[in-house]
């Protein structure tokens, strides 16, 4: 293995065309999601409340930023009507900013049977598949699950390197940390010593796209590496559950393998105030560009909201959408609004 996933990260890099240095004045990004058709239930007013935030951070962008949502289907489904978003893709860097979805995308686990329990690895795995043809316009790329909010300090956010949000999978007095880290080391993909690795790194990324390419392709290999090495079977079964959380559980594998893959392949910056931050706060939006549904945190909590707690909530009563979780409350209320006539908003 010591060769496999470097390589797997360097080919990937070289298979993807990309500009190095667009000399047009343009700064274009896309926001990359995974939407799972079987699971539309839970995942459509996840989607149309990331729709919504992304909506209202384009009314303050610069006018040289252009900013699309990539959302990575299967098949087409007919409820996808309901999203303001076509299933093309952008012709020229000059477009107006648009939600694009994209069919055609086949799950890892029916690919290559090999993380059939594991469904949460699609979400890293989309980025390689966009990138066969339809990232080749961007300048960053925004790797991003659904259950999350844009806010209006995203619109002019434009980082000079990688950044990574915050993930929370390593505690004190566990090894979990010191186990990844002597994987790393196995694999030969260590850069640092122990002490120097960015720990906890989140599911969120930001940063220069050919790079995010590279290391969701080097993140989905060492995956599968520690799903064959690293867990027995009675770790990775449904009825072991949630048992060897938070020590060594399967079911954070893509942070693991994240955490892995990040600390070997990109220059980046972790800024847990930027991305992935506590989407319950009654901080202020301006100073935060990402925020991500924790769970048990209180208003707001996707789980409450899909409960129908929220529902009774006046919309007119947010006077101050500049409070994290008012606005939060406020879009994912207000994204039952949208349509598909609303791609102009």
């Amino acid at each position: 293995y010591l060769h496999v996933f470097k390589q797997a990260s360097r080919l990937q890099s070289l298979r993807f065309t990309v500009t190095p240095k667009h000399e047009d004045g343009l700064f274009v990004r896309a926001a990359v999601g995974y939407l799972p058709v079987e699971k539309l239930q839970t995942f459509l007013p996840q989607a149309k409340w990331f729709l919504r935030s992304w909506q209202e951070m384009k009314k303050t962008e610069p006018l040289y930023f252009r900013t699309d949502v990539i959302l990575v289907v299967q098949d087409w489904h007919s409820s996808l009507h309901e999203l303001p978003c076509d299933n093309e893709t952008r012709i020229s860097r000059n477009e107006t900013a648009k939600c694009h979805i994209m069919t055609g995308y086949i799950p890892l686990e029916t690919r290559e049977h090999l993380l059939a329990n594991y469904r949460f690895a699609n979400s890293i795995d989309v980025i390689p598949f966009a990138a066969g043809g339809a990232l080749s316009q961007y300048d960053m790329i925004l790797r991003t699950d659904l259950d999350t909010f844009l806010t209006p300090r995203f619109s002019y956010w434009k980082p000079d390197k990688f950044i990574v949000g915050r993930g929370a999978f390593c505690f004190d007095p566990f090894d979990t940390c010191q186990r990844l880290y002597d994987i790393s080391v196995k694999l030969d993909l260590a850069t640092h010593t122990f002490n120097d690795t960015v720990q906890n790194i989140g599911s969120t990324w930001y940063g220069p796209t050919e790079r995010v390419v590279a290391c969701s392709t080097l993140a989905i290999e060492v995956m599968k590496y520690m799903h064959t090495h690293e867990f027995n079977e009675t770790e990775k079964s449904k009825a072991y559950g949630t048992k060897g959380w938070p020590a060594w559980h399967y079911g954070v594998l893509t942070l693991y393998a994240g955490q892995i893959a990040i600390n070997s392949c990109a220059d980046f910056e972790k800024r847990p105030d930027m991305l992935d931050y506590d989407a319950a706060s009654t901080e202020n939006t301006t100073e935060h560009a990402h925020l991500h549904t924790w769970p048990g945190r209180g208003q707001f909590s996707k789980m409450e909201f899909a409960k129908g707690k929220y529902d009774d909530i006046k919309l007119v009563d947010f006077l101050n959408l500049e409070v994290i979780k008012e606005y939060a409350t406020y879009m994912a209320l207000d994204s039952r609004n949208i349509t598909a006539a609303t791609k102009g908003f």
